[in-house]
This record gives C-alpha cells, sequence and structure tokens, in this order.
C-alpha cells in the first residue's frame, strides 16, 4: 500500500553553529531570540527639533559639511581670480556649507541661482545671455514641492523621473514661485531601498540621523541619567523616632517641623541637635564610577556609526596605548575628500562654469576647474622645514648642473612659492658608442 505524502507540509532547514552543552544554538540560547525591529521614519518636526535642542545630532550634522567647506576652493588657470572673486562676493563657501547641513538634516536640498539672462525663472536657462549671476538661495527639501506634474516622463529623455520644475515654498512672508531645474543645483541626501520609498523619500533620500538614531538616544540618555545623578550624589538620611506613629496619626507638620529644625540647626551653626533616644542622621553617598566608562564607550558607538573619529566629533583625546589619533584623522580626511568629489565638485564645477559664461567675466578662463584646498594645513615650522629641504634639494641641482639657479629661481617663486619642479625643453642624453673591433678567427 503506498503512502501518500503531505504537499502540504513545509520543510524548514535551520544551518547554525550549536552546541548541546554549552546552550549554542538550542532554546537556552537568548542570542537565537535577537531580531531588527524597523525604525519609524523620523519625521519632519523630530528633525528640527535635534537640530535645535540636541547637540549630539546638530555636531553630527554639521561637522561634514563645515569640513568639505572649511578650506575653500581654488579655481585652476583663474590667474587673475575673477572667477574667485566672484564665488566670494556670492558667498558660495557659505551657500555650500548651508545645503550640505539640510541635505544631512533633512534628507535633501536645492541652491536657486539667481542668474540674470533676461528670462523668468521658469524658463530654461538661455547659457549664451548670461548677463550675471546676481544671487544664490538655499532650501532644505521641507520647503520644496514637488508633484507629479513636475516629473519628466519621457522615457528617452536624460531627465526621466527628474523634475523639470521645482516649486520653493519660502515660509512666512515669502513668496510661492517655480524654477526650472537648470537654474538649480540639488543635493539629495542618504539613498533608500526601492522597497522603503514611501513619501518623498522616494526621490530625495532621508536623513543622515536615520540610521544613528538609537546611538543618538542612548547617549543622551546617557548624558541626562549622569545629570540627574549629579542632584542625588549626596542625600541626607534621617531616622526619626516615633516616625511611624506620626505617619499614622497624619502629623505632617510635626515631620516637617522636625525636617526644618535639624536643616537650620545643620546650614547656621554647622552641627545637628538630635533628640540622643533614638533620633539618628547620616548620608549616603552615590558611587558613579565606571559611568564614564560607559559614557565612552556610547561615544565610540556614535561615532563610529556616524563615520566620524572621536577625537573630532567629540574634541577628545585619542583613547589607548600610544595612541595619537593621526590614523583616524588621516582616514576620516579622505572620507571628507571622497564626500567632496561626489557631492560637492559637480554642482560647484557648474557654479563655475556659468560665471566664466557670465558678461560679468571680461576676459574668459580657459578651462577653470574646481581644485578642493587640502583639508589638512601645515603650521608655519613645518612650511619653513619642507622649504629647507627643497633648497637642499635645488642646491644639489645646481652643483650637479641638472637646473641653473635661474631656473631654480623660475620654479620656486615665479608665481609664489612652489615645491613643483619643471625643467624646459627635452633633455638629450648623448650614448657613448662603443667600437668594437671585430676578430676574425681564422
Amino acid at each position: 500500500m503506498s503512502k501518500k505524502k503531505n504537499r502540504n507540509k513545509k520543510k524548514i532547514r535551520r544551518d547554525s553553529w550549536s552546541n548541546v552543552y554549552a546552550g549554542i544554538g538550542k532554546k537556552n540560547d537568548k542570542s537565537i531570540y535577537t531580531n531588527f525591529t524597523s525604525s519609524v521614519t523620523l519625521s519632519d518636526r523630530l528633525l528640527s527639533d535635534l537640530w535645535c535642542g540636541d547637540g549630539f545630532a546638530a555636531k553630527v550634522v554639521r561637522t561634514i559639511p563645515d569640513d568639505m567647506t572649511r578650506e575653500g576652493v581654488t579655481i585652476e588657470n583663474d590667474t587673475e581670480n575673477v572667477i574667485d572673486k566672484k564665488l566670494d562676493d556670492l558667498d558660495s563657501d557659505l551657500v555650500f556649507n548651508q545645503v550640505l547641513i539640510w541635505k544631512r538634516l533633512y534628507g535633501g536640498g536645492v541652491v536657486v541661482m539667481g542668474v540674470n539672462d533676461q528670462q523668468d525663472l521658469e524658463e530654461e536657462l538661455n547659457e549664451n545671455n548670461i548677463q550675471s549671476i546676481d544671487w544664490l538661495r538655499v532650501y532644505p527639501r521641507t520647503q520644496i514641492d514637488l508633484p507629479f506634474e513636475n516629473f519628466d516622463t519621457d522615457t528617452q529623455s536624460k531627465f526621466y523621473c527628474m523634475p523639470e520644475f521645482y516649486t520653493i515654498m519660502p515660509m512666512r512672508y515669502g513668496v510661492q514661485y517655480r524654477v526650472h531645474r537648470s537654474r538649480v543645483l540639488e543635493f539629495k541626501g542618504v539613498m533608500v531601498p526601492p522597497d522603503r520609498e514611501s513619501g518623498n523619500l522616494w526621490y530625495w533620500g532621508m536623513s543622515a540621523l536615520q540610521q544613528i538614531w538609537d546611538q543618538i538616544k542612548d547617549i543622551a540618555a546617557g548624558e541626562r541619567n549622569l545629570s540627574k545623578l549629579l542632584y542625588e550624589l549626596v542625600i541626607g538620611k534621617i531616622k526619626i523616632k516615633g516616625l511611624s506613629s506620626l505617619i499614622a496619626s497624619k502629623n505632617w507638620e510635626a515631620i516637617h517641623n522636625m525636617v526644618e529644625a535639624i536643616d537650620l540647626g545643620k546650614s547656621t551653626i554647622n552641627s545637628m541637635i538630635l533628640d540622643a533616644d533614638g533620633d539618628d542622621f547620616g548620608r549616603d553617598t552615590v558611587n558613579v564610577a565606571g559611568f564614564d566608562k560607559i559614557l565612552q564607550v556610547f561615544m565610540s558607538f556614535l561615532a563610529g556609526v556616524a563615520g566620524y573619529p572621536i577625537t573630532r566629533l567629540f574634541g577628545q583625546s585619542a583613547m589607548g596605548m600610544n595612541a595619537t589619533g593621526d590614523g583616524d584623522e588621516k582616514n576620516y580626511n579622505a572620507e571628507v575628500e571622497a564626500a567632496q568629489n561626489t557631492t560637492l565638485r559637480k554642482p560647484y564645477q557648474r557654479l563655475v562654469d556659468l560665471i566664466n559664461m557670465s558678461k560679468e567675466i571680461v576676459k574668459k578662463v580657459t578651462n577653470p576647474t574646481v581644485k578642493f584646498n587640502p583639508l589638512f594645513q601645515q603650521t608655519q615650522t613645518e612650511i619653513i622645514t619642507n622649504q629647507k629641504i627643497q633648497a637642499d634639494i635645488d642646491n644639489i641641482y645646481m652643483q650637479n648642473s641638472v637646473l641653473s639657479p635661474e631656473e631654480v629661481r623660475e620654479n620656486r617663486f615665479a608665481n609664489g612659492y612652489s615645491h613643483d619642479t619643471v625643467v624646459e625643453g627635452e633633455i638629450e642624453f648623448e650614448e657613448e658608442e662603443e667600437e668594437v673591433e671585430d676578430e676574425s678567427i681564422t
């Protein structure tokens, strides 16, 4: 007789390490019951409150933008600094700093460029008739409306699923207006997976605080609890004879008067008068040893998930034997430079190109290129030391006729001091030919 298989029965396979005696992988293993639960998306109001009222959250948001714009930029080939001066007039470093902050806080923001091409803001920019760049305005994602009809639905267009117009909604006294995408520099937040693209996250992305929300809560709770402990660091303890009877009779006034008399005597004559037959006074001290270590763990967690070295985020010295923090700082600077290249370079270059196209720039700059200044700046002592080393090298070059004094002067001081060495022309090396006599063997 054939057996019927139960086709509705599911076969579940669980592969994992297990140890019966140690309880690993069995029912009494607590770790197998640990699951991840999705967090609630932070609202715009909560993000605003965090920025205004939580120092940890604000520091996480603004530190990277501050470092990305701290040293400014140099425009290569702008020998007369005409573009650089215009950038200063537009407060470009401050503008990009602000929009990067809104990008990290709210998950997006834009810079609207006041390009005077004798057309309305809703019109596509006419790059052949740019008179001037008059202003730059920064708006967070929360002040931008992107209705469906503003998006490009042409599947053959390079702007497919991108807005053609941005509707700007300034707060309070501002007037709502629309602006064409060609006049906007856009900054998006942290990318979200396709299955989480709800609300406006599908286009803008999410706040940088979303992924580190638990760590922010933990360190804030630790700091608040420590503050509360300070109020109860030393607690006076009064033992009153017959207290139970006084409470039973609800003689609250007698209890209050007794405690008040003890406190008054303690504060005025620096001594205490107690009933010799039963009353007593003592102090309990709260032990906070090790609390600083716990806070440091929370700080390390927050700095780690936020992508900061603890020295940069909290201003503390590196921890551990022989720790200097130099390695962490170098790694962090590399991350900031990467963010400059992926996030800031393209919009900054777009602004520079439009400035160069404008009629304000009479003598056009050939290929003006944005170059971010180094994040690490040498001290005066380091500068002098490096110049001394370079001078010794140049002296060796001159002694061995590799460079002439004129060439050294041109390389080092023609356009301000430079370590670059450029040799004009080609160096020809004469090869000595060896005469080889053929000997015939007879």
